[in-house]
């Protein structure tokens, strides 16, 4: 499953999401964190994240975005 996750955030909101989930360990995740200074697009969520990525595969999901439904846990832990 996917372990090493990467929070792209504002300037304002960063604080929060890092007092909020820390480094991840309590959920069994790696979190680390990034900062969109101005809303250039969701393309430069690749930019900004290019040294976190590497070569690895990727999987780009929206904050305010829910998803849900028969089958979708296991296809994530698969990932």
């Amino acid at each position: 499953g996917i372990q090493d996750i990467l929070i792209i955030t504002t300037p304002d909101d960063q604080a929060s999401f890092i007092r909020l989930l820390g480094d991840g360990s309590d959920f069994g995740i790696n979190l680390s964190y990034e900062v969109q200074s101005s809303p250039d697009g969701l393309a430069q969520a690749f930019i900004i994240g290019e040294e976190f990525i590497g070569d690895d595969s990727v999987c780009l999901v929206l904050g305010d975005n829910l998803f849900w439904g028969q089958g979708f846990s296991p296809m994530l832990k698969s990932a």
